[in-house]
């Protein structure tokens, strides 16, 4: 009798997807948790742009980009793969690049 949590017999352990289709099916998967963590994203964003009055631009990208990252940490560390790797990346480049430098006082 095998152990009751370890049914395979359903699994083929031998075939692989190519590239393109696994990234695919995982960005179906992340349907949901995209919208989440841009929505988290956008607000930790916006928190911390009205928060922040004096300081420089190259601070607030830095910090920016450490705040970004908050909300794909539980992906990261359950083991998300390389589709969180590419996301934690975006988001830093985002941070670093594409935001709109924002208007502070020299400290």
């Amino acid at each position: 009798m095998a152990p009751p949590f370890n049914d395979t017999s359903d699994l083929d352990f031998g075939t692989h997807l190519p590239f393109w289709e696994s990234y695919v099916k995982h960005l179906e998967g992340l349907r949901l948790a995209l919208p989440v963590i841009g929505g988290v994203s956008l607000v930790l964003l916006g928190l911390f742009g009205a928060g922040k009055t004096r300081g420089s631009v190259v601070g607030f990208r830095v910090a920016a980009a450490g705040l970004l990252q908050i909300p794909l940490l539980p992906f990261a560390l359950a083991g998300g793969g390389d589709l969180v790797g590419v996301l934690m990346l975006t988001q830093i480049v985002f941070a670093a690049v594409i935001m709109p430098k924002p208007q502070l006082a020299a400290s």
